[in-house]
């Protein structure tokens, strides 16, 4: 594959901005890029897409009943495509989603996203988006032009206009810093003596770890911990298509504003910003857009950016995708708070989520409104490349970087509760660059290995091999992410750790995620995260040294290399059972355009067949109970093909049937039987981030862990029957707190009947509906 010079590694204070989300806001060089990966960088692996793929309907009503006339309906899906149909209403139904008066469409999404519907006509019209079922999931009365109707539900929950707005009015409720300037203003104020403020200091350079950008970077620390940065980058195309060039640091030196394109910045300050110390702190994250045409004008707040030319996402989704931060969907309903002011202020529909785990105060949850549970990045002064112009050499700026570092390690809590992170691992490291506790030392230690990767001769474990896989495979392309992740839920029974593995602090830790890594990185290609490191990842020997970590690889070639990823992958499916006829789709597949569909075995006498069997969904129809193997092959332009199968129980006596299955009547009380011991205020393990309630955000609480795009990713499937889960794989005959035996739990054991496995699963593919 070509190599991508241009590609993103987003990290803290020196993060990429590719300004904006239109093609005039991001730098020529950087656009049309085109690779054979998927475009999931900068995204996080469950998209929480909003409309699971099926078959919906389209209610074409008026608003007052009676109306006749024509219309024409164009719906839009997530892919781009769209198609017209055209109508009239002969006596219409009014505001009624079940009139047989108001005509209905049908479409069919192939793919789990979005979908925009746009109604045309001169009569005042109304729509109503539903569910196979006749289940209202929106509804619209003009949005559109006029007295025309429009519905747009957006192809992700947590990457949209509307989630970046709901983010700026959460962490800047009075817009008090929309552009740049007033940012800088504003946090100035912020100080321990506003008439004698800190010196702001100012550092310039180029992250070979980014998209070579010039950094003009500028720091101050403001009172009782509060911090704030910006950064000023610069882009400079030498050479068609190779922007990666140090020029970028001799422009950002020069503040030549031909070149200036964005700003990016981000403070570590309290929910209203003033910093008395009396409320929680955490990083928040802006970008602003430079005008190089007019140097003069002030930078204006972006709510999208392309950050690596593969496309606009909402912020802050691309900052806090690599700097820890969870992306939790906008509140779907209304949250009424009692604070001990006695205020009692309420969080609206639609309003951006607090970071608080479920059970704190009011006020703890008011308090981290628009907090994403994000972490500052610290500077890994070995990636950069300094001047040799006086004043912008490394031995001028090592030390203030180093001073950086330590206002950044500050920010780091000394202690935590249960269910938060702690941030025991990066503060090993951030300190072991400077040569311990109190960093001692001047200069930045490239070769530091922390304490859990360090060969142990005594019983090797850590193998000698773990310092290499450390220094070539987890610093450069694993560690600024995932040292910002993890959190304390008590004993992980399964890794014997401390509920922190995904912070892959440990060997032990990083190597019990291998399944889950070889799918990742050598299958999907969605890690690493960022198009950069992604593309240095696969310049570099770090996939053989990976590789030879990971029992029984699957992807290596007969010679031994290894390919990158982009040869078709088939995912038919996960096994279940279900009532006739059943929906299978290859959504899951990757690098394919071509699919094909076959029943390898059935049930003797059976009378099967597949509907559309070359399409990206197909339906199994029989007539006789059983299990039926179908198998997957999907395939390229180039004529390279994969196979997966799947295996289709059939049994016409299984309640719910798949389609009726709900939460409100089936998941809910499978969740309070089994999980609700742990996963309830209260229960036995606390910090749990989602336990059971009668709270009315139990459900979204839930579809947070559900991934339409790709069910067999969701956690709510992978934690309770994987390796991961802290209360060890359920129905496994032992509970590990009590040391008994769980009542029901056997039903969600992959060795077991799997009943809660299916009725889950079947939920998850029919649309996880609410009721």
């Amino acid at each position: 594959m070509k190599k991508l010079y241009f590609a993103f590694f987003f990290i803290f204070f020196t993060s990429s901005l590719l300004t904006g989300c239109e093609g005039g806001d991001t730098p020529e060089n950087l656009l049309n890029i085109t690779t054979s990966t998927p475009n999931r960088f900068l995204k996080y692996p469950n998209p929480l897409v909003s409309l699971a793929a099926g078959d919906y309907k389209i209610k074409v009503a008026t608003k007052i009943a009676g109306q006749s006339g024509s219309y024409t309906a164009t719906v839009t899906y997530s892919d781009g495509t769209s198609e017209s149909f055209s109508g009239q209403w002969t006596s219409s139904g009014g505001m009624n989603s079940a009139s047989t008066d108001n005509p209905t469409i049908e479409v069919t999404l192939n793919t789990a996203g979005g979908i925009q519907i746009s109604l045309q006509s001169s009569i005042d019209n109304y729509l109503y988006f539903l569910d196979r079922n006749d289940n209202v999931i929106a509804e619209d009365d003009d949005s559109g032009s006029g007295t025309n109707a429009l519905i747009d539900i957006a192809e992700s929950k947590i990457d949209n206009v509307a989630w970046a707005t709901a983010y700026y009015a959460a962490i800047d409720p009075g817009n008090t810093r929309t552009t740049l300037s007033d940012w800088i203003n504003v946090n100035r104020q912020n100080v321990v003596d506003p008439d004698n403020p800190p010196e702001i200091k100012h550092i310039i350079f180029r992250d070979t770890k980014d998209l070579g950008y010039g950094r003009d970077m500028y720091f101050w620390e403001g009172k009782n911990g509060c911090m704030f940065v910006y950064v000023r980058n610069f882009l400079v195309e030498t050479i068609k298509g190779l922007p990666y060039d140090i020029i970028n640091l001799d422009a950002a030196i020069a503040n030549n504003t031909d070149h200036h394109f964005g700003s990016n910045a981000i403070e570590f300050s309290d929910r209203d910003n003033n910093c008395d110390g009396s409320e929680p702190m955490f990083a928040k994250f802006f970008t602003f857009k430079a005008y190089p045409d007019n140097p003069s004008a002030d930078e204006t707040r972006l709510l999208t950016v392309n950050l690596d030319g593969r496309g606009a996402k909402a912020m802050p989704g691309p900052c806090i995708s690599c700097h820890g931060g969870t992306a939790r969907p906008l509140l779907e309903t209304a949250i009424n708070l009692t604070l001990a002011d006695s205020s009692t202020p309420t969080m609206e529909i639609g309003s951006f989520a607090s970071a608080a785990l479920p059970g704190s105060t009011d006020d703890e949850i008011y308090n981290r409104v628009g907090d994403t549970n994000a972490k500052l990045q610290p500077l890994e002064v070995d990636t950069f490349e300094f001047s040799e112009v006086s004043g912008w050499t490394k031995t001028e700026l090592e030390p203030l970087m180093k001073e950086l570092n330590e206002l950044v390690f500050a920010t780091y809590p000394t202690a935590a509760p249960a269910g938060e992170w702690r941030g025991d691992f990066l503060k090993e490291v951030v300190q072991g660059w400077y040569g311990g506790a109190g960093f001692p030392n001047a200069t930045f230690d490239t070769t530091f290995v922390p304490s859990g990767w360090k060969y142990d001769p005594s019983d090797n474990n850590p193998p000698v091999e773990a310092e290499e896989l450390f220094l070539k495979v987890v610093k450069p392309y694993c560690f600024a992410c995932h040292s910002k992740r993890g959190s304390i839920h008590g004993t992980n029974y399964n890794a014997n750790g401390n509920g922190r593995d995904v912070d892959f602090s440990t060997y032990e830790k990083f190597i019990s995620y291998v399944d889950t890594i070889e799918n990742y990185v050598y299958e999907r290609g969605i890690m690493p995260l960022s198009l950069l490191t992604y593309d240095k990842f696969w310049s570099s020997d770090a996939p053989e040294i990976l590789a030879t970590h990971i029992p029984g690889f699957k992807h290596a070639n007969t010679d031994g290399s290894i390919n990158q990823p982009g040869k078709p992958i088939a995912h038919a499916g996960l096994d279940r059972t279900v009532t006739s006829s059943a929906i299978l789709s290859a959504e899951s597949s990757l690098f394919s355009n071509s699919y094909l569909w076959e029943i390898i075995s059935q049930p003797t006498s059976s009378n099967a067949s597949l509907s559309n069997s070359t399409n990206i969904r197909t339906e199994l129809t029989a007539d006789t109970n059983g299990t039926y193997e179908i198998r997957l092959t999907v395939s390229n332009n180039n004529g390279q093909s994969a196979t997966d199968t799947v295996a289709i129980t059939l049994d016409s006596t299984l309640t719910p049937a798949p389609e009726d299955i709900t939460f409100d009547d089936h998941i809910r009380l499978v969740l309070q039987d089994d999980c609700v011991q742990c996963h309830a205020s209260g229960g036995i393990v606390s910090g749990i981030p989602v336990f059971y309630s009668s709270a009315s955000t139990l459900y979204s609480d839930v579809m947070e862990r559900v991934n339409l795009k790709y069910p067999e990713l969701s956690r709510l499937l992978i934690k309770p029957t994987g390796y991961h889960h802290y209360g060890d794989i359920r129905g496994d005959g032992i509970d590990p707190i009590t040391g008994g035996t769980p009542q029901d739990n056997a039903n969600f054991h992959l060795a077991g009947d799997k009943t809660d496995y299916n009725l889950f699963l079947n939920w998850i593919l029919n649309g996880a509906r609410e009721n």
